[in-house]
């Protein structure tokens, strides 16, 4: 594909060919709100933007100092939160921000945590201790931390003062944050849940985690609710061991000081649809996913992902695999068809049918995938060596070693070297794969072997041995 000269010329090309977009964010390019809908077309965009001062004149939000504070009863009567701080950095910011209440903690995080996660503990002199979340080899996936891991964790190390989850997975996975919050007494529950902040406005969905023992969640609002990308919320709950005070002090350390009227209005005008409408709109995905479900099972070189036997799982999500094709060649066959979806691994993929699909969409879908297993794929049960094909990243996060902290690796010399010339050295940077967000290298991690095959030909930046 050629390039385009500027990032314009590109959407304009993007636009001609608008894909089908079985992904978050779950917009997918459709108003949910005709409300902001019709403000969008009134004023335009830039005048929006630039109703800063109208910020001042809304019921319930607070501004103290002229910085964005406590959005209101308007999120919190749905979130079963005391207070909610709107973010402009997606979750990202929202890891960092509630990572910084987290500093000189001991906190327990998945290995599979987002970089975000790993950064804010960092940046706050956190002491990370690593939980290796089971591994499935059939779909190369990694499944949801149990509270038994927890429990026996938490025994292992009893100085440990948080424990930082992220769930739902990109998978729509969840973790038994009732079991979890039983195992962990009175440790602080943290959830990265920026994959389910739709789970608070429907009772078909998995129960929220700030409803189900968690004392702060961060949610991403363009993910699941339809706003505009890096829209998200950081949620503390009314009964929170994490003082409401403390993730305020965090939050206007690191939040922007220009908050985007433009955002806010949208990300309100999602949550006010699904405070009215959740329930239809989510069973209307629902729906819509169970229809694609019911046409794969059709297909015999299809298999189904089920994981309903061991954990809560978003029903709007379904994992699949086509016999005899990777993920990866299954998701390139579907973006040659305008269809693009959720993520691929070496073994499966993942489709997202998020509120703004429509029946057309998922008979186009069902027609690719079927079309693609008919023409690609197998019908044999041959039997699968449940073996990743590439296993060095599992490797990686099992025995990573961060040796030296993040404000002595900034404040020393560091050096680009080949990969192969790295081993047992300090790494100087961050290097992680996008979707979904996992480190594959953070700072001060020891080099390994496994860093080196993973990398191989490309350079490291590493601290410098003077």
């Amino acid at each position: 594909m050629q390039k385009k000269q500027g990032l314009i010329e590109a959407v304009e090309d993007f636009q001609a060919s608008y894909p089908l977009q079985f992904h978050l964010p779950s917009h997918s390019g459709r108003y949910i709100n005709e409300s902001f809908k019709d403000l969008v077309v009134k004023y335009g965009v830039k005048k929006i933007d630039g109703c800063w001062l109208a910020m001042h004149n809304v019921e319930g939000l607070e501004f103290p100092g002229a910085r964005l504070g406590d959005l209101g009863d308007i999120y919190h009567k749905p979130f079963g939160s005391q207070l909610t701080l709107f973010l402009q950095n997606g979750s990202t910011i929202g890891n960092q921000i509630v990572s910084l209440c987290l500093a000189k903690k001991k906190v327990l995080i998945q290995t599979n945590s987002h970089i975000s996660v790993y950064s804010g503990l960092q940046l706050a002199g956190a002491t990370i201790i690593p939980l290796q979340p089971e591994y499935n080899a059939e779909y190369d996936l990694y499944m949801p931390v149990t509270a038994h891991q927890i429990k026996e964790a938490l025994e292992n190390d009893p100085e440990i003062g948080a424990i930082y989850l992220t769930s739902p997975n990109m998978e729509g996975l969840v973790a038994n944050y009732q079991e979890i919050r039983q195992a962990c007494k009175d440790v602080l529950m943290i959830v990265d849940e920026a994959h389910g902040a739709h789970c608070y406005f429907s009772k078909l969905m998995p129960t929220g985690a700030l409803k189900s023992g968690a004392d702060a969640t961060v949610n991403s609002v363009h993910k699941t609710l339809g706003a505009l990308s890096a829209s998200a919320l950081i949620n503390v709950s009314k009964s929170s061991r994490l003082p409401a005070q403390k993730v305020k002090d965090s939050y206007h350390l690191l939040n922007t000081t220009s908050p985007s009227p433009l955002l806010l209005a949208d990300v309100e005008s999602c949550v006010r649809i699904f405070k009215q409408e959740g329930e239809q709109l989510l069973e209307g995905a629902i729906n819509l996913n169970k229809k694609f479900k019911a046409a794969l099972q059709r297909m015999p070189q299809v298999i189904i992902g089920n994981f309903d036997d061991q954990y809560e799982s978003d029903p709007t999500k379904t994992v699949f695999k086509i016999k005899g094709l990777s993920g990866h060649d299954v998701g390139d066959l579907l973006d040659l068809m305008r269809i693009n979806i959720e993520k691929t691994t070496q073994k499966c993929c993942v489709v997202t049918c998020h509120i703004n699909i429509t029946e057309q969409d998922i008979d186009e879908l069902i027609a690719g995938v079927e079309q693609i297993a008919r023409e690609h794929g197998v019908v044999d049960d041959i039997r699968e060596d449940h073996q990743q094909l590439n296993p060095i990243y599992k490797r990686i996060l099992i025995a990573r070693k961060i040796t030296v902290d993040l404000r002595d690796v900034l404040a020393s010399e560091s050096d680009y070297l080949p990969a192969d010339q790295c081993l047992g050295k300090i790494s100087a940077e961050i290097k992680y794969v996008c979707p979904p967000g996992f480190p594959v290298l953070v700072y001060g991690e020891e080099i390994l072997q496994e860093h080196i095959e993973y990398f191989g030909q490309q350079k490291i930046k590493v601290l410098r041995n003077d």
